[in-house]
């Protein structure tokens, strides 16, 4: 159990163990990996049933939010992989489902803290979700203590349960000092935490662009290679040139060219879309505020902890899309214009992330670890098509 994300490892082997008990004895990596894939499929599911059910939006606004959620590279790897960051992400928007419901009764904000609460026990980040129930909550100034009560009471007893569980029947901690630096983990060194300063924001731009469009063919150019190098020193990044290494350098330029084209698209949606959110029917402008609460509370934490890691920023990201989608239903002039901006972005960035990142990275010889230790083929993942080298620059350990 990993005091981080504590749920990850207890689901995986259930999983794994099911699938045995119904005799399927393929790879254990592929096999978890198709829990990540249920995941990433709720994930689709939800986004859908947000714009459709909750903001009222057409059946093309809400398709192309879908895809630019679900194509955006961190949705899309960590779908196919063995990694804890999908998961949560399939509970958040459950979440948010609940939470932006027409009637926000009593059991429904009881149901949101539980899912807040099981979001945190898949990782401790999303106890940020809290800012946006907040958000929503105060719309009714006389219920809010007694509602925020109800609400954190039942996130706290998912998350209490949980960890109290796990520290008396798997970490047994010999002493208190021991359980508290268990349930500290890495958050109570300095080797995640940033201080703020002039590359912050530039990092937490590169960290939040990768989580749409994972740039890995960037590294077939050798100037990117050569900055990206100079600005991580600490970083390995030799995997990521591997992984490309066969592409060829126009094709990369032209990757990274359609990957500017799709995120200023994207950008001109959510802001030309912002100013006609007047214009929105009272539901789906009531979806804005928490989710660019969750943007804004998740996005201001991880300027301060790993700002360029595109892990962190895939509840943003996908949060973004879902606000896109809001905002392209108002029905001004440009709204169907919107749309289609919006589809055309989507697309991009399926057909960047698909040909740049995910095709290379399904060769086994594009892992630069397999290729390294070919020899110890018994002890090497060389029997795995898993990248897990490629899923970003500068990715330490452990989160």
């Amino acid at each position: 159990f990993h005091a981080h994300h504590l749920s990850y490892g207890v689901l995986a082997a259930a999983w794994l163990r099911g699938a045995r008990a119904l005799g399927v004895d393929a790879d254990p990596l592929h096999v978890v990996a198709l829990l990540n894939a249920a995941g990433g499929a709720t994930v689709a599911a939800l986004v859908q049933a947000l714009l459709r059910v909750r903001a009222g939006a057409s059946r093309a606004t809400a398709l192309a939010a879908v895809a630019g959620a679900t194509l955006s590279f961190g949705v899309w790897f960590y779908s196919v992989s063995v990694e804890v960051y999908v998961l949560p992400l399939a509970v958040l928007l459950a979440a948010t489902y609940v939470l932006t419901a027409p009637s926000l009764t009593t059991s429904r904000v009881a149901a949101v803290g539980m899912f807040s609460g099981i979001a945190v026990v898949g990782h401790e980040v999303h106890v940020l979700y809290a800012a946006a129930v907040v958000v929503v909550l105060l719309r009714d100034r006389a219920t809010f203590s007694r509602r925020l009560v109800v609400y954190g009471t039942a996130a706290a007893a998912v998350v209490v349960a949980a960890y109290a569980a796990v520290l008396a029947f798997a970490v047994r901690p010999g002493s208190a000092r021991d359980g508290a630096d268990w349930l500290g983990g890495y958050a109570t060194g300095g080797d995640f935490w940033v201080a703020p300063g002039a590359g912050t924001v530039p990092s937490a731009a590169l960290g939040a662009g990768r989580s749409v469009v994972g740039g890995h063919f960037m590294f077939r150019l050798s100037a990117v290679r050569e900055r990206a190098e100079a600005a991580f020193p600490d970083k390995s990044l030799g995997d990521e040139a591997f992984l490309v290494r066969q592409l060829p350098a126009p094709v990369a330029a032209a990757l990274g060219l359609a990957a500017l084209v799709a995120l200023v698209a994207l950008s001109w949606v959510l802001v030309a879309g912002w100013r006609h959110r007047a214009e929105l029917a009272l539901p789906a402008r009531r979806m804005l505020a928490p989710l660019v609460t969750l943007i804004a509370a998740y996005g201001l934490f991880h300027l301060l902890w790993e700002p360029s890691n595109l892990e962190f920023w895939i509840p943003q990201a996908t949060a973004a899309w879902i606000v896109a989608g809001v905002v392209a239903t108002a029905p001004s002039p440009g709204g169907r214009r919107r749309t289609r901006v919006l589809a055309a972005a989507a697309a991009l960035v399926g057909a960047v992330n698909l040909a740049g990142a995910i095709v290379p990275a399904l060769s086994e010889g594009n892992d630069i670890y397999a290729h390294r230790f070919a020899s110890l083929a018994p002890l090497s993942t060389g029997g795995s098509s898993w990248p897990w080298s490629t899923s970003r620059p500068g990715r330490s350990a452990g989160t």
